[in-house]
């Protein structure tokens, strides 16, 4: 979707997909695979590990609760030139003063490139309203299953967690840095540049606390209705194939046997 949505195709040229088979998650991007593959070439089935039996697999290794009181999934992603230092600061003071009022922690999983960072440290674990907070290495979807919301700055893992009916809100905020320092040109309503998940209303984006406040009284005030807009919106853009997996195994073995 990413590459289909961004149009940067250059990268590609010159490579030889003579024997190649794109599985492909959507239909967006059908249009981008089309200029390398014959059509026989490429299957749109879905995305393989949202397949119930596996999310199912998955979690029955991790039964145990990972928190007893509600709480908010971080899926952080270090700082760069398009996700400023400044407004991630801001972000956290953000998700501190929710945090604070409807009295619930935060579990954090970390990028690799995050781990000697101390940012959440400095900002939820200092000041007048200290919040509990805790890093995890457990996978997303054992993360995401027990928490109240899932809280992003640009993820692909809102996606997964549509499938365990969990909201995500993306905290992002582009303006003022030049377009050609960030690498899409999605606008949304208000011509704010965006990036792909927020475009296809598969998170919930706030550019301000405003707006972050928003979705979250929407979500305390009816989960359900946010959770079922996401998932039609998450039937708008991914196929869902029955048995995806051992279609794809098969199908794989039978090319090379």
């Amino acid at each position: 979707i990413r590459k289909h949505l961004s149009h940067k195709n250059n990268l590609y040229k010159g490579i030889n997909f003579k024997n190649t088979i794109a599985y492909l998650f959507s239909k967006y991007e059908l249009p981008f695979y089309k200029k390398f593959l014959n059509k026989k070439k490429i299957r749109i089935y879905g995305i393989p590990k949202h397949e119930r039996q596996w999310i199912k697999f998955l979690l029955n290794q991790n039964k145990k609760t990972i928190n007893k009181k509600k709480y908010i999934f971080i899926i952080s992603r270090p700082t760069s030139g398009t996700i400023k230092i400044s407004k991630r600061i801001e972000f956290l003071q953000w998700i501190k003063k929710i945090a604070t009022q409807y009295n619930l922690e935060v579990i954090i999983k970390l990028h690799p490139k995050e781990l000697k960072d101390n940012l959440y440290q400095s900002i939820f674990g200092t000041g007048e309203n200290k919040i509990k907070y805790k890093f995890s290495v457990k996978h997303p979807f054992v993360l995401g299953r027990d928490c109240t919301l899932a809280i992003c700055y640009y993820s692909g893992v809102p996606v997964d967690l549509i499938n365990l009916e969990v909201p995500t809100i993306e905290l992002s905020d582009f303006r003022g840095i030049p377009d050609d320092d960030h690498k899409y040109s999605l606008r949304n309503n208000n011509s704010e540049a965006i990036r792909e998940y927020r475009y296809l209303n598969l998170v919930l984006g706030a550019s301000t606390y405003a707006e972050f406040k928003k979705h979250i009284i929407g979500i305390f005030n009816d989960k359900r209705k946010i959770v079922n807009k996401l998932q039609r919106n998450y039937r708008k853009v991914f196929v869902t194939t029955r048995k995806i997996n051992n279609l794809i195994s098969d199908e794989i073995k039978n090319e090379i046997l």
